[in-house]
Parts: C-alpha cells; structure tokens; sequence
C-alpha cells in the first residue's frame, strides 16, 4: 500500500501507523504459527492481551468524543440561554427607565391628539432619541390604546422620520404584533 506521506494529516497518519503495526502483527502471527505449541500460545497471548489494549484504547477514545459533544452542547445551551437572560435584563432596564424620562403624569394626559403640546412633544423626543443612543438601542416608543387603536405618545423618531412627518405624538401604529397585543393586557 503506497500512500504519499505529503497528503495526509496527522489523524491519518495515526490511523496508517496502526493498519501497519496490524499488518506486521498478522505476518508475525502467521510465521510463528509454525512454530511450536509453547512459543504459539506465548505468541496468541501477547496477541491477545494487544487487541485488549487496542480496543480499550478505543473504548477510551469514543467516550472522550462523547464527553467532549455532550459537554459542547451542554455549554453552548447554557451560553444562549444566559445571553438570552442578559439581553432581557437590559430590556427590562431600558422599559423601566422610559418612564422616568417623561413627566410624571404623562401617560395620565395622553389621551387624544391634542392633549399633548408640540413642544412637550418635541422636548420628549429628545429625551427618548437620547436615552437610545446611550444605551445603544435602535428604537424605544411608548403607546397608548385609543378606542382599540394604538398611537405612538413617546417614539424615538429619526431626522428622517421628522423631516416626513412633523407630528409623531398619536401617530397610529397600525402593524402592532399580535404578541405584543398580548403582553399589554
């Protein structure tokens, strides 16, 4: 068997170096088999108590393997579900924190499209367009259910969004999630 040493790796030449050791293991068992009776049964022995060592070396291999992927997917499971953890406690913090940054009573006034003023309006958005760029987030809004329509009362609105439209206050959001519906109840 001719195999060019150049184009195999290490983890095969670890396998090659075994099927020769085994090739050379079969010769020897072959010639010594003529020999006699005391010299086989040393021979078969010595034969056997390799195989023994060969296989529980693979026994100890494939269990290493099996440590190795359980403990992986183990990790990897624990990883996603703190990150996941993390990024709800942040959440948390940003949705409790909003609140703080309007007036008090705000959400008590916000209840048509003129209750708020303009330049309450405005002097809110800097608030919120801020508190987003701090705490790097795209987007944070606050609603309000109006005759079973939701209007933005507190949105992070872009320049873009300012130069399209001048009122964001009791603007309607017409494509509320459905699971977003659910956590307001």
């Amino acid at each position: 068997m001719n195999i060019n040493a150049d184009k195999i790796s290490k983890y095969d030449a670890w396998f090659l170096e075994i099927y020769r050791l085994w090739k050379k293991c079969r010769k020897l068992k072959s010639e010594l088999m003529s020999a006699n009776s005391r010299e086989r049964y040393i021979i078969l022995n010595f034969f056997r108590y390799l195989k023994k060592i060969i296989l529980d070396d693979f026994k100890l291999v494939i269990l290493y393997i099996i440590f190795v992927l359980f403990f992986s997917v183990f990790y990897i499971t624990f990883e996603w579900s703190e990150g996941l953890r993390k990024i709800d406690k942040y959440l948390d913090m940003a949705v409790s924190t909003v609140p703080l940054l309007l007036e008090e009573d705000f959400h008590d006034r916000a209840l048509g499209s003129e209750s708020i003023s303009f330049e309450e309006e405005l002097k809110n958005r800097k608030k919120i367009n801020s508190f987003v760029k701090t705490i790097n987030l795209e987007w944070v809004y606050t609603l309000v259910n109006y005759r079973g329509k939701y209007y933005f009362s507190a949105p992070t609105v872009t320049d873009e969004e300012a130069e399209e439209i001048e009122r964001w206050y009791f603007y309607p959001y017409d494509d509320v999630p459905r699971f977003f519906q659910r956590c307001i109840y």
